[in-house]
């Protein structure tokens, strides 16, 4: 794998995912799909073998803005 495809990869995926409402499995077809258009050399590759583990139906940004409260101590 040629890291400047993967690179450009990652960055393109990241870029999808950032849009509202945007899900993991979406953001990853449509990534996958923009590989496939360039269908040179390694983004043909990419298009095809690129997955994510876990759930593609996961929204990228949570709806609420809430952040997990620190550790008190002893609480492991």
């Amino acid at each position: 794998m040629n890291s400047d495809s993967a690179t450009e990869f990652m960055n393109q995926l990241l870029t999808h995912a950032n849009r509202g409402g945007m899900r993991w499995g979406n953001a990853l077809l449509n990534t996958q799909q923009w590989a496939y258009a360039k269908s040179a050399g390694y983004f043909l590759d990419l298009s095809t073998t690129e997955q994510i583990f876990g759930d593609p139906a996961m929204p990228v940004l949570s709806k609420s803005a809430t952040t997990a409260a620190p550790a008190s101590p002893g609480q492991f």
